[in-house]
């Protein structure tokens, strides 16, 4: 093997690697929130596909807010119901905007990103059904809150 072939070879390697090893994505989507409020009775609705690969999945929320969301943090409660095998299972989740001197704790710059982990989701091969989202504050409608979304990967 030439020098430079070797070189090539060693270069791209490390690439490969780290591919290998990161998670692959089952499901990654967004439902936007049209009013520009988020009301406690809109709640949101994700569809999930078939599971092809049993094992523990993780699991995560995402929220995209502007500086017009009046509070810190945000609770939501997150359902996930799935069938064949039947599994249910409901968490309430703070999310954390804003540390205790107000400052934006997302990413970004006018809208913010932010990504909150759940325990994990234990899916066997076949399960499919449906994650529902809905927020869990006082105040009946959020402004700020543009969009929530899930990634799940195994």
């Amino acid at each position: 093997m030439s020098g430079r072939t070797l070189w090539r070879v060693v270069s791209i390697l490390p690439l490969v690697l780290l591919t290998a090893c990161e998670q692959s994505t089952w499901l990654h989507v967004y439902r936007h929130i049209a009013q520009q409020e988020w009301t406690r009775s809109d709640t949101l609705t994700f569809i999930t596909d078939t599971v092809a690969q049993e094992g523990q999945y993780t699991f995560e929320v995402e929220l995209r807010a502007s500086d017009s969301y009046p509070y810190r943090s945000l609770w939501l409660i997150v359902e996930s119901r799935l069938l064949q095998p039947a599994f249910q299972r409901n968490d309430t989740v703070e999310c954390v905007l804003m540390d205790p001197i107000t400052n934006r704790m997302g990413k970004g710059v006018f809208i913010y990103q932010y990504t909150v982990s759940l325990p994990p989701l234990p899916l066997q091969k076949g399960q499919y059904g449906h994650i529902n989202i809905r927020h869990f504050m006082s105040r009946e409608c959020l402004p700020g809150i543009r969009d929530v979304g899930i990634r799940i990967r195994y």
